[in-house]
């Protein structure tokens, strides 16, 4: 799809006070610096201009709008309203996300209530909501049993993982998407390098021969374990190609995604938590 470009209006930075003297030392200018990173930022974006089509909305919902990151939701009147009954009420597909506020790093979504909606746009909502409702009812959970055994022959149990991040991709050779990121997760494996407390594992739905001589051609840095597609679709609901599963060294799920942008900033945190 060719992207529109985002459509929102400028940036206002609200509530910042001049601050009368310069900074009189290095501690001082980092602590005014801090302290204005925490100051919230106000977005306007012209909602009217992005509603007028399914292009103009999905260019704008594509490149602004990340349910499976950390946001705070707001309601159509901007009252705050935790994260399972945000994702609900977009489920319904009478309600869109916009971003209207940045906070420390945070995105502030509100709910606009959609008073023509557009097919197409209420279908794609929908999914997107349902899509991370439903990766929230893995999050918190222990991966279902499991015992995988590598191309290279190596097996992975929860009792050979434990106190370790396992971070996961579940894929197949037919999938275009998912081979398209291959470069991008060899450079996330290449972040962790002399890191035998984070495995990179991948579930593929293929035969071994097929996806032995698919590697040979396609460069992939994870472990890949054959013919899971059972597994996958029947222990943990996949249904979208890639998705990405984060373990935690509990062998409990912290995060799940289709994007590997979605999980990084999961995994760097918990990665530096993890003893080396």
């Amino acid at each position: 799809m060719n992207y529109l470009s985002l459509i929102a209006s400028g940036l206002i930075l609200w509530g910042l006070n001049s601050c009368g003297h310069a900074a009189d030392s290095p501690a001082a200018a980092t602590a005014a610096s801090h302290t204005m990173d925490k100051q919230p930022v106000s977005l306007h974006p012209d909602r009217a201009a992005i509603l007028r089509d399914f292009n103009s909305w999905y260019a704008y919902h594509y490149r602004q709008i990340h349910l499976a990151r950390h946001f705070e939701g707001l309601d159509t009147a901007a009252q705050p309203l935790e994260r399972h009954a945000f994702l609900t009420r977009l489920a319904t597909g009478r309600y869109v996300a916009f971003q209207t506020l940045t906070q420390s790093g945070v995105p502030y979504y509100q709910l606009h209530a959609l008073t023509s909606p557009n097919p197409d746009i209420v279908r794609t909502i929908q999914q997107s909501a349902n899509t991370e409702l439903r990766h929230e009812q893995m999050e918190g959970k222990p991966l279902p049993a499991y015992a995988f055994t590598d191309l290279d022959g190596r097996r992975y149990t929860p009792e050979t993982t434990r106190g370790k991040l396992l971070v996961i991709k579940c894929w197949f050779i037919g999938c275009f998407a998912c081979v398209q990121e291959f470069p991008q997760l060899n450079r996330l494996v290449a972040r962790y390098p002399n890191r035998p407390d984070v495995l990179f594992v991948s579930l593929a739905f293929d035969q071994p021969q097929a996806l032995t001589d698919f590697l040979k051609k396609h460069a992939f840095q994870y472990a890949v374990v054959p013919q899971q597609r059972p597994y996958m679709e029947q222990q943990l609901g996949v249904d979208t190609y890639p998705t990405h599963i984060l373990v935690d060294r509990t062998g409990r799920v912290a995060k799940v995604t289709n994007t590997i942008e979605d999980l990084e900033p999961t995994m760097a945190e918990l990665a530096a938590a993890t003893p080396r």
